[in-house]
């Protein structure tokens, strides 16, 4: 399938601005659907995340932390997980036509 400028938009919208198109590019030529690009970029972001300390502080001055980022970044992960395992893209609707043996319309 070929890498259209639709599927670097949607992959943008899970992901951000980075990395940059080429690196976008190669991991869907390795992938070849916008979650499972998204999957590996946010995971690879989320390792960078723990590699770092979580919290910031300068004594009696200053706290920051970045535990709910690390929480965020793991739920959207499990969410695009999940749709590369089922195959069902989130936010998007599937038209069928159901029928069942025996009854004819």
């Amino acid at each position: 399938m070929a890498f259209e400028a639709d599927d670097l938009a949607a992959i943008r919208d899970h992901v951000g601005t980075e990395p940059s198109d080429e690196d976008v590019q190669t991991a869907w030529e390795r992938l070849g659907t916008v979650e499972a690009v998204a999957v590996s970029v946010l995971r690879r972001r989320l390792a960078d995340m723990l590699a770092r300390p979580l919290e910031l502080a300068v004594d009696g001055d200053y706290r920051e932390s970045f535990a709910k980022n690390v929480d965020a970044l793991r739920a959207k992960v499990r969410e695009l997980e999940g749709a590369v395992a089922s195959g069902v893209v989130p936010g998007v609707v599937v038209v069928t036509h159901l029928t069942r043996s025996g009854r004819s319309r």
